[in-house]
């Protein structure tokens, strides 16, 4: 016989006796469950690269389930805590048990998927876009064919669901292509995509194949004909099926920069400029001018042409690190210009932000090249440019971070290594430094650079004879590394052997040259009037030495007149500011000498909180450079203490001299007993270097 009908209660009275019955308990257990699964989830989710679609699973269900719950024994189970017959204590264990299978269902998900993971290996999807070759029937585009690569590369990095090789690292690939295996194995390299260009007269087709690495595999290929007008179009379609076939499209589609555009001759041109840059030196940068200015005057809104304008206006500057003539002040204003105007004709591309924080005094680039890298992710020179923007400014730690994050996209490219190591070799983190280059040595990085890489770390630690050692292999195994023939003169300068340096130092380095060489009465005599040349050569430094060992106060004073007035290079402690204080103080203009003064002590004390840091600190030249400031400022007992601890770690007084005579913020010092001690261990430390150094260079022989 069928029970009666329950008779009816109001609403109000059901959730009264929620409150009443052991149901509330549930729910209210359910709650602080759920809201502890999602804490956990938030945070673990990000260390096993779990998408963002996994918390908002876990969150809807854990919602679902609880409102499942209550609302089951809020309006269907009996209320207020009577006895329930045995239908409705099955149907609460039914609904209480769907409730927990709800709240740990996208809990278990999340286990099996960190499990496959980690238990099988699964990797996040990434892709190298190799070179594209040019099947042209002059074969004369290989500048279009590398340009539609390096397009279709920017577009699929600015995916947040796929990990893109940079584009300098997948040109090292070009040679390895047929071996995946290996890239898979080095690199952790999913996928390969590659492609050809064939363009004759005003036909176009693009043919790409996308590799599995793991077996070597066609997983998909295409062609895509047009006209060389459709070029821009075939892009964006490339970028976009390759997207959809790695199963990493977001809600919209990616589009090249060269969508912008409309004139395959004005592209054309623009591509050839670009790649005509990269050889960084003064001929072939005014092509790429010469080339970019015809861009700009076809196209006058194509964004990514005033972008390019803006970069080979101020590399042709006479700027610190720059390869032309033309007047940093004057090149400056007009580089940045055309950066502003690429971004208001492109405010959502990279390419301008790109330009105006390359061009712009340091503490204005930060956030232009921030922005930058925000639109563009693959590009790693963004973030080497922001970490020698955060150098400049005495922000190291930041500094180490971007370089790490350039090194990451670019792990076969020579430059973001080269910076990494410096950085984290100056911090005193040689550990770190170590395995960057054997890293790179097992992916194949190139011997030279290799030993170059070396080099840095031991000439930091300060280990000279080892730096020597590495630096003779780095220019036997490749004489074009940069650099590289002027530190190793350095190092046997500094040892007293400049008889086994190279037989020839680059022509840009000419006062390290006439230094080593002894003609110091020739660089005193360039002093008097080639000031501006002086602050804008990579190695000025030494005038200010000569200068300094003279002790001519006139023409320290004479110079420090014609520093520009956006240089760090006095602030920095590397061209000696405390011997232009003293220039300054001698010359009556003290005001002048205590604000240069407070300004590398400033700068002094953000580098040594960072270094304080550093896990196995060498820090010769920091503490060096303590003893000068310290000298300077008249607290001459403080600083041969200081003086003391960088000898101890090594110093030798490279790059200059080794002799302390030579330094004259040591006058004051020189009667003091401890002088002529701290003069004798540099001596020793010397000797046991250079022989050494001969050791080494017999057993070569």
């Amino acid at each position: 016989m069928k029970s009666p009908r329950a008779k009816a209660v109001p609403v109000r009275a059901r959730l009264a006796g929620v409150r009443q019955s052991t149901l509330f308990q549930i729910a209210a257990g359910y709650a602080v469950g759920a809201w502890i699964v999602i804490q956990v989830t938030a945070t673990v989710a990000p260390a096993f690269e779990l998408s963002g679609w996994f918390l908002r699973a876990v969150i809807l269900l854990a919602v679902l389930g609880f409102v499942a719950t209550v609302g089951f024994f809020a309006f269907v189970a009996p209320g207020r805590g009577r006895q329930q017959s045995g239908p409705e204590r099955r149907r609460t264990r039914v609904v209480a048990v769907a409730g927990a299978c709800a709240l740990f269902a996208a809990l278990i998900a999340g286990v099996l998927t960190i499990a496959r993971t980690t238990l099988f290996g699964e990797e996040q999807v990434s892709l190298a876009v190799l070179p594209f070759a040019d099947l042209s029937p002059g074969r004369d585009k290989a500048y279009l064919a590398e340009g539609v690569a390096e397009e279709i590369l920017s577009a699929l990095g600015k995916n947040s669901g796929l990990k893109v090789l940079g584009r300098s690292s997948s040109r090292a690939l070009r040679d390895k292509a047929g071996d995946p295996a290996a890239i898979r194995a080095s690199l952790g390299i999913t996928h390969l995509l590659e492609g050809s260009v064939r363009a004759a007269g005003s036909d176009l087709r693009l043919s790409v194949r996308l590799i599995r690495t793991a077996d070597g595999a066609q997983e998909w290929a295409e062609d895509y004909r047009g006209t060389g007008e459709d070029v821009f179009a075939l892009q964006d379609k490339v970028a976009n099926a390759v997207a959809k076939r790695l199963s990493v499209m977001g809600q919209e589609t990616v589009q090249t920069a060269s969508a912008q555009i409309t004139s395959a001759e004005a592209y054309n041109r623009y591509l050839a400029a670009r790649r005509i840059a990269r050889a960084r030196n003064e001929p072939e940068l005014k092509r790429a001018y010469g080339l970019a200015r015809e861009v700009v005057a076809a196209k006058p809104d194509f964004a990514p042409g005033h972008a390019l304008l803006a970069e080979l206006i101020w590399l042709l500057s006479d700027g610190y690190n720059n390869y032309g003539s033309v007047p940093t002040a004057k090149a400056r204003p007009i580089a940045i210009a055309h950066a502003r105007k690429a971004i208001q004709l492109s405010p959502a591309a990279s390419e301008g932000y790109a330009a105006l924080g390359y061009v712009s005094p340091p503490q204005e680039s930060l956030k232009p090249l921030m922005r930058a890298i925000e639109l563009d992710p693959s590009r790693s020179e963004l973030r080497m440019w922001l970490g020698i923007s955060f150098s400049q400014l005495g922000r190291y730690d930041e500094m180490l971070e971007q370089y790490r994050e350039a090194a990451a996209i670019e792990p076969l490219w020579f430059a973001p290594l080269n910076v990494l190591v410096q950085g984290l070799a100056a911090a005193g983190h040689f550990d770190e430094a170590l395995s960057v280059v054997q890293r790179f040595e097992r992916r194949g990085g190139a011997k030279g650079q290799v030993h170059r890489f070396m080099a840095h770390i031991a000439r930091l630690r300060p280990d000279h004879s080892a730096a020597i050692l590495h630096s003779r292999v780095a220019l036997a195994a490749d004489p074009k590394l940069p650099y590289i023939r002027r530190t190793l003169a350095t190092d046997l300068y500094m040892l007293g052997l400049p008889q086994q340096a190279p037989a020839k130092i680059a022509e840009e380095f000419k006062f390290n040259r006439l230094f080593y060489d002894g003609r110091t009465d020739e660089i005193a005599r360039l002093a008097q009037s080639n000031g501006d040349e002086i602050w804008n050569a990579p190695d000025g430094e030494f005038v200010v030495h000569v200068l300094a060992a003279r002790r001519d106060w006139a023409a320290l004073v004479a110079l420090h007149a014609t520093a520009p007035r956006d240089s760090e290079l006095l602030c920095n402690g590397v061209w000696q500011g405390p011997v232009f204080a003293i220039a300054l103080s001698k010359a009556g203009r003290s005001a002048e000498a205590k604000a240069l003064l407070d300004c590398n002590q400033a700068r002094l004390d953000v580098e040594s909180r960072m270094k304080a840091r550093a896990t196995d600190l060498r820090a010769t030249q920091l503490e060096y450079r303590r003893a000068s400031l310290m000298a300077a400022k008249g607290a001459h007992a403080d600083s041969m203490a200081w003086l003391d601890k960088a000898i101890a770690h090594g110093w030798i007084g490279r790059p200059y001299s080794s002799r302390l005579s030579d330094y004259p913020q040591f006058d004051a010092s020189q009667e003091n007993p401890k002088f002529a001690a701290l003069q004798r261990r540099i001596d020793a430390t010397i000797a046991r270097e250079r022989a050494e150094v001969l050791r080494d260079l017999g057993a070569a022989r």
